[in-house]
């Protein structure tokens, strides 16, 4: 979320997934994007703690059934909801452990009972506080869930600092955790100080942990608040590695909300679309960060770009395995308790 203040086959063999045969309930007769791979919800507790949820329902909240209307409204078929539960980790909130522990599972039970109502237009990742004792708790609780198939970390809003030993062995210890449960991961890593260097220990460190499980960067590894050139410095790293063969920095996409930030000129946007062609533009998944902006507005901030046609029907096809491709059999709506 950008805040308003032998070897395995690599995913991007995965990507291109057909649609085909994929049913969805309630969705555009044609949609013109098969997913927005980054979307949010709220509940009326912390939207009322963090005030920056959409005016859909008082008290403020934003439901699935929200979520679904902005993707009808964009003919997007599918959408990827991450769980809002880590904002609790915030230091500004000053929640104690226990309390963190708490709300997040409490967030994260609410995802995934909103993504459970459209099982065949949403899907749910959980999300934790790296930093918080609970963390490994929270996600063994949710192994084998049928509704939050993936894990979401935003490592910038809650202040973990890279450079630190302590706080990268963590943040890699929860994300080997994840793997090992074969859950795919979003990870928010840009904006502030995360530059050249931070990446660069991310890669050593932290992303080799993920083994085999793809590894979605939010924002197109930037964000807010924009440093420099840090996000184009960020995206030369992982250009450099992807190119190299670098074994880890072949399961690596990026979304493309907020792609370029508020704030980035069109100079900059240049830099970025050179890194991004140079990576390729098939690990570049379309997503809005929806409801910090309307999944609408996504489609046209596209424009700033500057794609080609080519281009843009690339990114139109791209779809990650998660959620584009066939579930297995009983992967319908959950039973009562199967969440």
């Amino acid at each position: 979320m950008i805040r308003r203040t032998g070897p395995a086959i690599p995913v991007v063999g995965l990507l291109l997934v057909a649609l085909a045969g994929v049913g969805l309930t309630r969705r555009p007769a044609a949609p013109a994007w098969p997913a927005d791979h980054h979307m949010h919800l709220g509940s009326a507790d912390l939207c009322a703690r963090v005030a920056e949820c959409g005016a859909y329902h008082t008290p403020a909240a934003v439901l699935a059934a929200d979520a679904v209307r902005a993707l009808d409204a964009a003919h997007v078929g599918r959408g990827v909801v991450l769980s809002s539960a880590y904002i609790y980790g915030l230091p500004s909130l000053g929640l104690p452990p226990d309390s963190v522990a708490l709300l997040v599972r409490r967030e994260n039970e609410f995802t995934a009972a909103e993504v459970a109502q459209f099982p065949d237009r949403l899907v749910g990742f959980l999300a934790v506080d790296p930093m918080q004792p609970s963390a490994l708790q929270e996600l063994a609780h949710w192994r084998d869930s049928r509704v939050l198939r993936g894990l979401k970390l935003h490592l910038t809003v809650l202040g973990v600092n890279l450079n630190d030993s302590t706080q990268r062995a963590r943040v890699a210890e929860v994300v080997g955790a994840a793997a090992a449960q074969g859950m795919p991961l979003v990870i928010h890593v840009g904006g502030g100080t995360f530059g050249a260097r931070e990446a660069e220990l991310f890669m050593a460190d932290i992303l080799p942990r993920a083994g085999d499980m793809p590894v979605q960067l939010a924002h197109g590894a930037g964000g807010l608040p924009l440093l420099g050139d840090n996000h184009v410095a960020v995206l030369r790293v992982f250009a450099k590695h992807i190119l190299g063969g670098t074994p880890a920095a072949q399961h690596l996409l990026f979304d493309l909300s907020f792609v370029p930030a508020p704030g980035e000129d069109a100079t900059t946007t240049t830099r970025l679309m050179r890194e991004i062609r140079r990576i390729g533009l098939e690990r570049f998944l379309f997503a809005s960060d929806f409801d910090v902006q309307t999944v609408e507005e996504a489609v046209r901030a596209l424009d700033r770009l500057g794609l080609s046609p080519e281009e843009r029907a690339v990114i139109a096809r791209a779809c990650a395995p998660w959620v584009c491709a066939p579930r297995p059999e009983g992967g319908g709506r959950p039973a009562p308790g199967e969440l």
